[in-house]
């Protein structure tokens, strides 16, 4: 029956495909397209850009590569100079074993590389009788000014390196032969003659100038015992050379002699030119006349050693 049949629909006549064209033809070539308009195209997400930290470098304080050694000072005025020094990047030795330590390993390091080694200061004060302490003479041996403390609270109170001339050289020592205080011949230089920085290094090298302006290279003190050999004995000094060493040891060291310390059996066998010994040690005294005089060798006391050192020169 018709109720039955499926209507059809006629299929749609299919329209005529174009023929394609040759797009390269068309296009621009991928070689002309600006690669700055690529990257900034608003399609593309942009690549978050982490900043580098930059290493700033902190600023040295003030005493940063100073080494000192304080001579004489009492509480509280050693424990206040102390914190100054250490509160601004200062280095304070309390032997002056360790001090020489550092002098001599400052003095085997390129200047180069010697940040923590610019120079080397002892501090003091100006009593009578304090260019009679070790620490005191040890800077006479090297020939180098001792300064007064107060110059580094001047220091501290600037926020910089103040000179140390003229105001802050103490003098070398009360001389027995001029019958005066005397002061190193550096006290009498002003102006551009120096720049006012005391460094100071062992005798056997160069002194070094932090800022020292000149090329000229001074000239080497050779200390007030260069070429001397001496037997320091005493009851109390040490034995052979593992023993640590007395301060008169380093001392006369520095100040160019060639020492050989400990008791009487340990030194007397030495070809030495001077026995040192305390006048007071009667423990050892009588015996060494013995030795000094079957050797005619002379005998001397630290007093001697003292005026030397004062002098500059064997007296």
């Amino acid at each position: 029956p018709k109720r039955f049949e499926i209507k059809r629909t006629p299929p749609k006549k299919k329209k005529p495909v174009a023929e394609k064209v040759d797009q390269m033809e068309e296009e621009p070539a991928l070689a002309s397209v600006d690669e700055s308009v690529l990257v900034q195209s608003p399609s593309a997400e942009p690549e978050a850009v982490v900043p580098q930290k930059r290493k700033t470098r902190k600023k040295p304080k003030l005493f940063t590569g100073f080494h000192f050694i304080l001579s004489g000072l009492g509480n509280p005025q050693r424990k206040e100079v102390q914190d100054l020094l250490k509160q601004n990047g200062g280095k304070v030795h309390r032997d002056i074993s360790r001090f020489e330590n550092a002098m001599k390993e400052c003095e085997n390091t390129p200047d180069d590389e010697a940040e923590d080694m610019k120079g080397f200061f002892i501090l003091s004060t100006c009593e009578p009788t304090a260019y009679r302490r070790a620490k005191y003479l040890y800077s006479l041996a090297v020939d180098v000014p001792t300064i007064h403390y107060s110059w580094v609270e001047k220091c501290v109170e600037g926020k910089q390196m103040e000179s140390v001339l003229p105001s802050y050289i103490l003098p070398r020592g009360l001389s027995l032969k001029q019958g005066k205080y005397v002061f190193p011949e550096i006290a009498d230089m002003e102006g551009d003659d120096m720049d006012g920085d005391m460094v100071l290094v062992s005798p056997k090298a160069p002194r070094r100038s932090s800022t020292a302006v000149s090329t000229a290279r001074p000239a080497v003190y050779k200390g007030a015992f260069h070429g001397l050999t001496i037997g320091l004995v005493g009851t109390n000094l040490g034995h052979g050379s593992s023993a640590e060493h007395s301060d008169w040891w380093h001392i006369l060291n520095m100040a160019g002699a060639t020492v050989f310390e400990g008791s009487l059996n340990s030194v007397k066998r030495r070809p030495v030119d001077y026995f040192v010994c305390r006048m007071d040690d009667f423990g050892i005294l009588p015996e060494l006349r013995k030795v000094g005089k079957r050797r005619q060798t002379p005998i001397v006391n630290f007093e001697w050693c003292i005026q030397c050192l004062v002098e500059k020169e064997r007296i």
